[in-house]
């Protein structure tokens, strides 16, 4: 959902990263920075390595959530929260405090190729691919979580 603004409670810790010219973002978009360029990007234009590792490579450049779109035409600074809690729709799951959650990738059989959800999230197990921590646990399964996300890029 694009401009769906994210963030529930809590210190954002916002920083201003330079998007290109060439790049949409989206309020709630969940970005990571390309080093190549130092510019933030959306999940789903990650498509270093190969599908299986993508998540976890994302991780490593994980910065936050997008307080405000961009359009297409100009770069300029948006400013991203690299901390807080954030309500992101994910696939129907309960939840516990503190499980693990990742950036969801719809996987294109045919093609064998997976791309990262700009807006998504799930459930996972192994805490090197997780964004973020369940802030509010569901007894019965919910198609939205509170995560507190965790900036890679921002952190020690």
């Amino acid at each position: 959902m694009a401009n769906k603004m994210r963030h529930r409670w809590g210190e954002t810790n916002a920083v201003g990263a330079l998007v290109e010219s060439n790049v949409k973002v989206d309020i709630g978009d969940l970005l990571w920075i390309d080093k190549s360029e130092n510019s933030a990007k959306p999940a789903s234009l990650f498509v270093t390595g190969r599908t299986f590792e993508r998540r976890s490579m994302f991780v490593e450049s994980f910065l936050g959530v997008a307080m405000q779109y961009h359009l297409r035409g100009i770069s300029s600074e948006i400013r991203v929260a690299t901390t807080g809690i954030f309500e992101f729709d994910c696939m129907a799951s309960a939840f516990r405090l503190g499980d693990f959650i990742g950036v969801l990738m719809d996987y294109d059989y045919a093609s064998q190729q997976g791309v990262l959800c700009n807006q998504r999230v799930c459930k996972i197990i192994m805490r090197e691919n997780a964004i973020g921590k369940v802030t509010r646990r569901a007894t019965i399964p919910m198609d939205y979580v509170n995560v507190a996300i965790h900036s890679s890029i921002m952190s020690f």
